[in-house]
């Protein structure tokens, strides 16, 4: 029902219901998504930031709420190190998992941080070695860096690894 108050505009009444679910449900995920999901909606980052921060500190265990305050944290344009270190949480309670290294390194990337984006890359791919990004835009940035023997390198590494 708060899904349909919300699709409608009606973003007070969903929210008013979610809270009320979550004092009756404080273990349910899909509640506290919910309210994180109305805030955005509303407009109000911070209480959107907040409410993602309550999801992950409920459920450090769901990716979601680590990537989608990610997201609020770059539409809000908060700081770089604010987002990194939502990030940072992810790769540590997900070490399985090459998106949150994924994540990381195109924070790098997409402000210029050609070294850092560099590392983070190279980081991605000695942990999952698989990941062709981590190849191709490690290039990228490490010949953006200056390094280009070093990218010719990283590209003659993922050639090897293609044919195998």
């Amino acid at each position: 029902m708060a899904r349909a108050m919300e699709e409608q505009g009606r973003l007070d009444d969903a929210e008013d219901m979610l809270l009320d679910f979550r004092k009756h449900y404080p273990g349910q995920i899909d509640v506290l998504t919910g309210l994180a999901r109305v805030a955005e909606r509303q407009g109000d980052a911070d209480k959107a930031i907040a409410r993602w921060a309550e999801v992950r500190t409920k459920f450090p265990r769901d990716l979601q709420g680590y990537f989608e305050a990610q997201r609020v944290l770059e539409q809000a344009k908060r700081p770089r190190e604010e987002i990194e270190a939502v990030v940072t949480q992810a790769i540590h309670n997900f070490p399985q998992d090459a998106r949150p290294l994924t994540r990381f390194a195109l924070l790098a990337h997409r402000a210029q941080d050609w070294e850092e984006a560099a590392a983070r890359w190279k980081r991605l791919r000695e942990a999952f070695p698989d990941t062709v990004e981590a190849y191709e835009r490690g290039a990228e940035a490490l010949r953006k860096a200056g390094r280009a023997a070093e990218a010719d390198a990283v590209l003659v590494e993922l050639a090897a690894r293609r044919q195998t």
